[in-house]
């Protein structure tokens, strides 16, 4: 019996991969970037699945794909997030159309999720924890990006970081 490591995204449009990468070009040692191809905005962490499990979770991610308006999610900051591993994030205006896709997968997967869906893309991993200086970027203030679909992603997690796929599309409506 296989297993995968899966979670539900936002896929990213190639203009906002293309400003992530300009700000993380200013790579500092105790900042580790996250790669372009993994940038994505998580809607649900299902996390280690038998291979006969996927193709129930194609159908009820379809059927809430179906029922899922397309929406935009409009950028605040990029921010420093404290904790034992640090992190560096886009920050989001709240947005109940993600809040409530968010919650629909979490409920129709039975996952034990409970804190509130919190949209944000995370950009690197902080080795030290934390950092001081990050400079303020203002492109990163107040862009609107449009998703029109949610994708079912793998995650293999390897010596030189998670190498992410995805397994399947699904528009929104």
């Amino acid at each position: 019996m296989s297993e995968h490591r899966l979670f539900i995204a936002l896929p990213l449009p190639d203009p906002i991969k293309d400003l992530i990468s300009e700000f993380q070009a200013n790579k500092q040692p105790d900042i580790k970037w996250i790669p372009r191809d993994n940038l994505h905005i998580t809607l649900a962490f299902i996390g280690t699945t038998p291979t006969e499990r996927i193709s129930g979770i194609n159908s009820v991610l379809q059927k809430i794909s179906e029922s899922t308006p397309i929406f935009s999610l409009k950028t605040l900051s990029i921010k420093v997030v404290k904790g034992p591993s640090g992190m560096i994030w886009v920050t989001f205006q709240e947005n109940n159309s993600f809040t409530d896709l968010a919650i629909a997968l979490r409920e129709k997967l039975n996952l034990n999720e409970k804190r509130k869906p919190l949209p944000h893309i995370n950009l690197a991993r902080l080795k030290n924890g934390y950092i001081k200086n990050l400079h303020r970027d203002t492109k990163f203030e107040m862009h609107t990006i449009s998703f029109e679909k949610m994708e079912l992603w793998e995650s293999e997690l390897t010596h030189s970081g998670p190498k992410y796929k995805v397994i399947s599309s699904f528009p929104l409506n």
